[in-house]
Parts: structure tokens; sequence; C-alpha cells
């Protein structure tokens, strides 16, 4: 209930639902991916200019990050590779872009060509995110902008992606847990071995059935963060460990107790 509360809080404060509002410059990413001129005209007057500049930010990108969906069909390249090889350049480049048309700010001065790809050219843009503020803004108009082009007009690409990411970022989370779940049960063959606890009739074990409930939420949410996960992203580890940091001790756990938990005992 107080997370509940939070969150309700924070949408009447920030017009925004997540934690961190990151998802609209991550779907940007995907909208980059797949824009092209003839886009232009169909979207939303305060838009066109962002869109132009995104489209002159993608053409000076190395390749092949600078080729549009056409010139990817007509050399027969896979769009899924491309999209996964470009999708962080292409995040950067629709957040900069953003920060450009709305906040008028740039990491470099004006005209300086190092403001195109600025990550080239300092350690970190750490420090200029910060001082441009509340990314509310720009991350909404992004999310606005991707929506209303991918919905639009590239929606049977964006779902084929979608699927097919599901079920990578569900493969990759298990691979990148393997040995975290390797070692758990280990830990359950030796506890059986050595026999330091012993197996109970699992119906004799009622007063877990809140900490059953605590573990189906987690599965829960866990499914749920995979499925947003795959919308806004691409399935990478570093996007997926944050998701999954409680999944595996919370689930081995649970299996542990309620095999080895001897009812005798208080908890």
């Amino acid at each position: 209930m107080p997370f509940i509360i939070f969150v309700f809080c924070r949408i009447l404060i920030t017009d925004h639902f997540g934690i961190t509002p990151f998802a609209g410059v991550n779907i940007a990413g995907h909208a980059t991916h797949y824009i092209e001129e003839k886009n232009i005209n169909n979207l939303s007057s305060k838009h066109k200019d962002f869109a132009r500049g995104v489209i002159e930010r993608k053409k000076k990108h190395v390749y092949p990050c600078n080729l549009f969906l056409d010139e990817i069909k007509e050399l027969k390249l896979n769009p899924r590779k491309i999209k996964k090889q470009c999708f962080n350049i292409y995040v950067m480049s629709g957040w900069l872009e953003m920060i450009k048309q709305i906040k008028k700010k740039e990491p470099f001065s004006k005209n300086d060509p190092r403001n195109f790809n600025s990550w080239d050219h300092v350690e970190t843009l750490g420090v200029f995110f910060t001082e441009t503020g509340n990314n509310n803004i720009i991350d909404k108009e992004l999310s606005n902008y991707a929506w209303s082009i991918i919905l639009r007009d590239y929606k049977k690409e964006y779902y084929t992606w979608f699927i097919i990411s599901f079920y990578e970022s569900l493969v990759l989370q298990f691979y990148s847990l393997k040995n975290l779940i390797i070692l758990y049960i280990l830990v359950m063959i030796f506890f059986y071995i050595s026999n330091k606890f012993k197996f109970k009739d699992t119906k004799m074990l009622p007063e877990i059935n809140n900490i059953k409930a605590l573990i189906f939420s987690i599965l829960l949410i866990q499914f749920l963060s995979l499925i947003l996960t795959s919308v806004t992203n691409i399935p990478y580890i570093r996007a997926l460990s944050t998701q999954s940091i409680f999944f595996v001790p919370s689930l081995f756990t649970f299996i542990i107790l309620y095999f080895f938990y001897d009812k005798t005992k208080k908890i």
C-alpha cells in the first residue's frame, strides 16, 4: 500500500508512472531505427523539426547505423542485427536532439561539430544531462513521437520485434543467472545429503501460504518486467540484470523453505 500511494503521488506530481522517466528515451531509439523521410509529413507539427534533426543525425552515423529501412532491405541485411548494433547510438541521438529542440541546450557551444555524437568527445555526458534538469518533459515528448511513428507505420515490424525480444530476454536472463541457479541447486543437494534438514510433507505447511503469495507476486513482477523491458529496450544483460536481482534468491529460498523447513520450529 505505501508503494501504491507513492506511485499515485508521483503520477500527480510528475505525470509519469515509472520510477525513472526513461522509457520514452528508449522507445525513441526504436523509432530512429524505423523512421524515414516519408514519415515526417504524418507527424504533428511540433515533432516534424525533431524528426528532421534525428534523420540528419542518422545520416552522419557510421555504417551500418546510417542505413534506413529501404536501404537495409535493398542490401539484404538483417534489420534486427542492425537495430541491436546501433540501438544505443539511436537512443543517445534522439535524447540529445529532443533536449536541443525543447531546452535549447547542447553539450558544446552552438555550431560546434562535437555536438554530433557528443559521447565520443567527453568521458561522460552525465554532467550535461544533470544540468538539463527535469527529464520528464523530454521523456514524454520522445514517447509521444516514437509511438506515433511505430503505431501508425510500423506496427507489424515492431510487434515481430517484441515477440522475438521477449523470448530472447527470457533465455538470456536464465543464462545470465545460471551460475546462481547452480549454486542454489548445490546447496539444496548438500542439505539433503548431509541430512541437516529433512524433507517434510508439503501438506503440513499451511503457515507458508503468505510466503506463497509473496513468491507469486515476485514471479508476476518478474514476468511484467520482462514484457516492459522487451517493449522499450533490447535484449542484453545490462538491461535485464536489474530486473532479476531478487528473482533467483526469492524463488530458491521458497523452495528450500517449502521442502526443508521443520514445522515444529519457528521461522
